[in-house]
């Protein structure tokens, strides 16, 4: 086959970039054949204004280009997108030297009825890359460097040529200050701020795809410099983006999402996702799912994905995109329906526990699917009663829940205390009930240890209890619970509370002994039983040796405290031990 000489396949190769050039009004070019200047095969030169003129006052930059022709005998090269192709090292030196060069390799079908353009943007903080990696390959001569194929577009080229510009123009010679203090990978996190400028770019996908060419360069600036350097180059770099897009993702017209996060790649790369669990390759159409969050949005992607197992599509906004036979494992499924239910009792209990589930210990997993059992009537046999109060333990505190079988031997499950759904109350003998808050019936040993203390459920159904001459015993002890449970946990708020309640029932019982020993037992926690009340104390008379025990306590009497403890009987004695004047008798 006839074979062109070099001369010919130069002239064309400088023919097919030049026609694309003199299509664009402000682009002109000047190319050399056969090497006439030592690195550089001529320019490319780009006006500032768009009417054709091309005189020397409407110049805009004179870009040095360097090209060179090959013939593709076996078709390596002219179907790629991208290629590497070796450039001499002591060209690159020069370039470098210099402001940089945009550099043309381009390839022809024997018959010359093929020619492919494949360009790199070799401005010096790039090529400062390249030069320093041969020395640590050891490269002699030449180094391999990546080029893409240029679309045969005028306007795409003037992009190309511009940007060229923009960069070198920043960059100056390799041997400036600008490039000798490019910032390298390592030292990212001295960084301040990025910026990059990407000429003719719509949007992020364009300018990914202009970074993804090396088109591109990031600058940055560091506490140290606030001048913009270049930022280090990697041909195997990828450069993404991340937004934060407001539209419904939705099966069958029920919405799942509200919103989610696209990311794009500077390889073409399109993951969506909804949560911080779920990743969907967009193009390759597959689902990535790793456990990180909390229950409830574990649960919005559980009910996503099993309802997409017997859907055809899911919708983005006003796009839909096909989805068939999508394929998960039993266990996986399992794995769902597990978050589902999980979150159905949470809900239940009215417990937000959204702590990330990947920092889940091994204990925290059991309690949870404890409780699990316990709803769905796995641990019938611990519960004697239709209702019964369950102390759930979660992490190392308790969450008391009421357990309400049901006819399919599965429970209802409601919070203990911090609930509006339920109420507790007591009744007397002619068959009437009387409210009293939900607290009076936790364990004083739980009360104290609770996983949270939400003070404003316990003021609230104080102020919904009836005070009357049925519930004020009732209400006394458990205002002395929560004078136990300071003991243990120094929670100031909980004799605030204790306090509160009291209040409430001496305004109906009036200011009995035993009210006024509870009352100041607290102000003496609290640091505020005034001389005032000392005296008042010491004034009170009373028959009740359970009373004077108190009395003397409260005003430091130890002995006189001790001769009324060992006066009581067996029972006075065991029960004056449950009240938490006891624990002040014991700390004299």
């Amino acid at each position: 086959m006839y074979h062109p000489s070099n001369t010919k396949i130069e002239n064309r190769a400088i023919g097919a970039l030049r026609n694309i050039v003199d299509e664009h009004l402000t682009m002109d070019s000047r190319f050399n054949s056969m090497d006439k200047e030592m690195a550089w095969d001529g320019y490319i030169y780009i006006f500032k204004n768009n009417n054709g003129d091309q005189s020397k006052r409407n110049l805009d930059d004179k870009v040095s280009v360097q090209l060179k022709g090959h013939i593709d005998k076996e078709q390596k090269y002219l179907n790629k997108k991208r290629i590497t192709y070796p450039v001499d090292l002591d060209d690159l030196e020069i370039y470098y030297n210099d402001r940089g060069v945009l550099y043309f390799e381009i390839f022809m079908a024997e018959d010359g009825k093929q020619i492919e353009i494949f360009y790199s943007s070799l401005f010096p903080s790039k090529i400062k890359t390249y030069l320093e990696k041969a020395i640590r390959k050891g490269n002699k001569n030449t180094i391999n460097i990546p080029f893409s194929k240029l679309q045969k577009d005028s306007k795409n080229l003037y992009i190309i040529v511009k940007q060229f510009s923009i960069e070198s123009r920043i960059q100056g010679f390799g041997s400036g200050e600008i490039v000798q203090n490019m910032i390298m990978f390592k030292d990212m996190d001295r960084v301040t701020s990025i910026s990059a400028t990407a000429v003719g770019a719509k949007n992020e996908l364009e300018i990914l795809e202009r970074l993804s060419t090396g088109d591109v360069c990031f600058y940055g600036t560091t506490k140290e410099n606030r001048i913009k350097v270049p930022l280090e180059w990697d041909e195997n770099c990828k450069s993404y983006f991340q937004r934060e897009v407001f539209q419904t993702i939705c099966i069958d017209g029920e919405v799942y999402y509200d919103r989610y996060k696209i990311t794009a790649s500077s390889e073409r790369e399109f993951i969506l996702e909804p949560s911080g669990n779920l990743a969907i390759e967009m193009i390759k159409g597959k689902f990535h799912f790793k456990v990180q969050t909390g229950i409830a949005e574990l649960r919005k992607d559980a009910d996503f994905l099993i309802k997409l197992i017997d859907s055809t599509a899911f919708q983005v906004g006003n796009s839909l995109f096909p989805c068939r036979n999508l394929e998960i494992s039993k266990e996986f499924e399992e794995k769902l329906r597990f978050f589902i239910d999980l979150d159905d009792t949470l809900k239940q209990i009215e417990f937000d526990y959204n702590k990330p589930f990947r920092d889940f210990s091994e204990i925290v997993f059991r309690q949870l699917s404890n409780l699990l059992a316990v709803r769905k009537g796995l641990k019938n046999n611990l519960f004697t009663e239709k209702v019964h109060i369950f102390n759930w333990k979660i992490e190392d505190k308790y969450l008391p829940v009421i357990v309400l079988r049901q006819d399919d031997e599965t429970n209802k499950l409601t919070n203990a205390i911090y609930t509006r759904r339920v109420g507790t109350s007591i009744g007397d003998e002619k068959g009437n009930y009387y409210r009293v808050p939900l607290f009076t019936r936790i364990d004083k040993n739980i009360i104290c240890d609770l996983y949270c203390y939400n003070y404003d459920y316990f003021y609230e159904q104080i102020d919904k209890a009836d005070v009357n001459e049925y519930t004020t015993m009732y209400l006394n002890h458990a205002a002395l619970r929560l004078v136990q449970a300071y003991d243990v946990n120094k929670d100031k708020k909980l004799l605030e509370i204790a306090e509160y309640l009291l209040d409430k029932i001496v305004d109906f019982e009036g200011e009995k002994v035993y009210l006024l020993i509870n009352q100041f037992q607290i102000k003496k926690r609290q640091g505020d039983l005034t001389k005032k009340e000392v005296d008042f104390l010491g004034n009170i008379f009373t028959e009740e040796i359970q009373e004077q025990f108190g009395i003397h306590v409260l005003l430091g009497n130890k002995e006189e405290a001790k001769r009324c403890y060992e006066h009581m009987g067996i029972e006075e004695q065991e029960e004056i031990m449950d009240y938490p004047i006891y624990d002040l008798f014991q700390s004299m």
